[in-house]
């Protein structure tokens, strides 16, 4: 390839790798704001149906609103939609991952930095060290770790309080 055509290339994947960072951190954005209404959703749900009974079972002498069967059927929809939306946004950002990571690839081979400790950009491969599962070392892999103690405790612990008598 020519001078110019390695120039042209190479701008253009530093252009592309730009705005793949810029969509990754704006899916990132969109994800948080995504599970934080969620769980609010959640939480307020759950104190709203605190103080509800079925209308056909809810005793009339009872504090608490009688509320139709479809209410209780139809109300954990919006909070799953919302939760399933943002695991398709995670798995867009996983593919958005290798992309950047690919990208990076190319450029560090059109600038002869294939063998340097920390070519630029790295922003893809530097990434993958702390969220990536497989590829993460030391505190990245206890906190992954801690992650999925806490979330297994949590797991339990919602069985054990719904199913005790």
């Amino acid at each position: 390839m020519m001078s110019t055509d390695i120039d042209r290339l190479l701008n253009l994947l530093m252009h592309e790798s730009a705005q793949a960072r810029d969509d990754d951190r704006y899916m990132f954005a969109q994800f948080a704001t995504i599970i934080s209404a969620a769980v609010v959703l959640i939480l307020a749900m759950a104190a709203l149906f605190y103080q509800t009974c079925l209308d056909v079972s809810c005793p009339t002498d009872s504090k608490l609103t009688p509320v139709p069967l479809w209410v209780y059927v139809s109300a954990p929809i919006l909070p799953t939609v919302l939760v399933a939306y943002a695991v398709l946004l995670a798995t867009v950002q996983g593919l958005r991952s290798y992309y950047i990571r690919t990208i990076e690839v190319r450029i560090h081979q059109l600038t002869n930095q294939d063998h340097s400790d920390l070519p630029i950009p790295s922003w893809g491969h530097l990434q993958i060290d702390v969220t990536g599962q497989t590829h993460s070392r030391g505190f990245a892999r206890i906190s992954w770790w801690l992650i999925y103690i806490i979330i297994s405790l949590l797991v339990v612990a919602c069985i054990y309080l719904s199913t005790r008598t």
